[in-house]
Order: C-alpha cells, then structure tokens, then sequence
C-alpha cells in the first residue's frame, strides 16, 4: 500500500500503524512523536475516501447541539379559506 503514497499520507499510515501497535490513541501518540494531528488526520480522511483504507471501526458521532428539527408535513382536511379570519377594525373616520 505504501508504493503510491505521498509523504503527509505515509507518514500517516505509518503513525496508525504504530498507535495501534502501542495500543494508544492516535492523537495520544501523535503528541508523543511530536506530529501535528491535524494533517495526519486529513491524509487518513483523504485515503479513506479514495477507498486505499477501509473506514473507521468506531461510528460516527452525531451532533446532537442542531438547530434542525425534522418534521413531517400531513395533509389538512380543513379547506385552506376556513383556517383563516381577517379582522378590520373600524378606523373613526369610517364611524
């Protein structure tokens, strides 16, 4: 797998490699190896799209702090012209 890397993406590949072999954390061991996380996790993102790794044994969180609701939309058996009342108030000089 390593003949068609770049470095960023080989160095990454060799830095999962080795956390999982020490049984620590990627970002754990990237501190300990002075590496810079977030471009080892861009190349395993990018290898994992391009399929050259498979994907995440973990599932993914879900962001639970959305302003985003889903809603379901029923029809009404109300005709639309019952739903509404329109009030005009008297203006004084119409009195």
């Amino acid at each position: 797998m390593t003949g068609r890397l770049t470095e960023k993406q080989r160095v990454a590949v060799q830095a999962v490699e080795a956390a999982r072999q020490a049984g620590m954390t990627l970002s754990d061991y990237a501190k300990a190896q002075g590496l810079e996380l977030r471009p080892v996790y861009d190349a395993i993102a990018a290898l994992r799209r391009r399929g050259a790794l498979p994907g995440s044994d973990r599932p993914r969180k879900r962001q639970s702090n959305s302003r985003f609701v889903a809603v379901r939309v029923a029809n009404s058996s109300a005709p639309v012209w019952s739903t509404w009342a329109f009030l005009i108030p008297a203006t004084p000089a119409a009195v």
